[in-house]
């Protein structure tokens, strides 16, 4: 049996797609490996049939996330409308293709994040968790040192373990980040850390546009009044083939 697949990118934040089947934890460790495997950084599983589709997301280790924005607007691929209900979780989502564009962009229209400030950081619920840190030297910070000096602020204020840090620096009116992933590492980009920091900072400023640069792109968030969050950048085909079914159950 063969199961079709597209790999494809947001920002340098890259997944494998394909069709809501069983999956072992260590199939997808060996598909993601960057060497001896496709290489990805989240498998998403799409279940397309319904009218409000279904998504599962695995991190490169096999454990499961609730949220997943980058990979969310690379879905816009697979829609022939312009706008396209997900869930993941018990979080619903709305996809909005930008058709006037010559380039693939899509809008992830989010409910608002959850977070407070904690000692010098931020903690913040967007369906998944994330903590927030401004710094000096965005490019010369140690980044997996960071995470891991965290994880005893997480257990010291009872914070889940599942955390994704993010690291940012304002230049202008630019703010560049960087995101250590759970399950993953370091990203070129991630989609609900960048919504999650500017929740952060809008905490502080009350703003309400923000422009972020990552090493894998560029992306826009904005607030509305109505409490709603939106997340634009652009998506990329990558490659698309097909796997046969024992690549996931072995």
């Amino acid at each position: 049996m063969k199961i079709k697949f597209k790999k494809m990118q947001s920002n340098g934040n890259d997944f494998l797609i394909t069709e809501d089947i069983n999956i072992l934890k260590a199939s997808i460790e060996r598909l993601s490996d960057r060497k001896n495997g496709i290489g990805f950084d989240q498998l998403l599983l799409l279940d397309r049939s319904g009218k409000e589709w279904q998504v599962r997301v695995f991190n490169a280790d096999g454990s499961e996330a609730n949220n997943c924005f980058n990979g969310l607007r690379c879905l816009a691929s697979y829609s022939s409308e312009k706008e396209q209900l997900v869930k993941i979780y018990k979080n619903i989502f709305l996809i909005i293709k930008n058709n006037e564009s010559s380039e693939q962009i899509a809008t992830v229209l989010s409910r608002m994040p959850k977070g407070r400030k904690i000692d010098n950081f931020y903690y913040i619920d967007i369906g998944n968790y994330h903590v927030i840190k401004e710094v000096d030297d965005i490019f010369r910070a140690d980044l997996k040192f960071l995470y891991k000096d965290f994880k005893v602020k997480a257990e010291k204020f009872s914070l889940p373990s599942n955390y994704n840090l993010n690291i940012f620096q304002r230049r202008e009116d630019q703010i560049n980040i960087r995101t250590y992933e759970y399950g993953v590492g370091e990203t070129k980009s991630c989609g609900s850390g960048t919504a999650a920091t500017a929740y952060a900072i809008s905490l502080e400023t009350n703003e309400k546009k923000f422009k972020f640069s990552s090493k894998g792109g560029n992306s826009v968030i904005l607030f509305e009044h109505n409490n709603v969050l939106l997340s634009t950048a652009g998506y990329a085909l990558e490659s698309e083939g097909e796997l046969s079914k024992s690549d996931f159950d072995e």
